[in-house]
């Protein structure tokens, strides 16, 4: 549930698709979809990562593409003025959105996910040194955006 509460996904939802991941999964096994050992953690657990990342790449492509209006709440809340000085998560999110697809990736994978450089390449299908060298740019990029919004803040 915490890979989709990190990409923005409501609570009642990431919970649907959590439940959502079990059944893909459990179908997947009888249909012969995951290559390796189940009594290998590791790979079954990358393998149901990634389920879960292309459930909520899913879920993000449907809301991109229903029309949606904002409620007086939200309304509010985009009004509001950000804050001047450190960053709280919801401004680290907008730059973590800025980043490429492929970037983003990673770090959602890598760093909200909490996973291992080895991990993060079994769950994106790169290697290990394509994960590293993705992050380092990531991060290189969020530093600077991060870096400028205090300046220009």
């Amino acid at each position: 549930m915490g890979l989709f509460l990190a990409r923005g996904v409501d609570h009642g939802t990431a919970h649907d698709l959590a439940e959502e991941v079990f059944v893909e999964a459990w179908l997947g096994l009888s249909r012969g979809a995951f290559r390796g050992d189940p009594s290998e953690g590791a790979a079954l657990g990358a393998w149901l990562r990634g389920i879960a990342r292309n459930l909520a790449a899913a879920h993000h492509g449907r809301l991109r593409r229903a029309p949606k209006a904002l409620d007086s709440a939200e309304l509010a809340q985009v009004a509001q003025p950000r804050a001047t000085g450190g960053h709280d998560g919801g401004a680290l999110r907008q730059v973590i959105d800025r980043l490429p697809r492929s970037l983003r990736e990673v770090v959602l994978v890598r760093y909200l996910d909490e996973l291992s450089g080895a991990e993060a390449a079994a769950v994106l299908g790169l290697t290990e040194k394509a994960v590293e060298r993705r992050a380092a740019r990531a991060r290189g990029l969020l530093k600077e955006w991060l870096e400028g919004a205090e300046i220009n803040g």
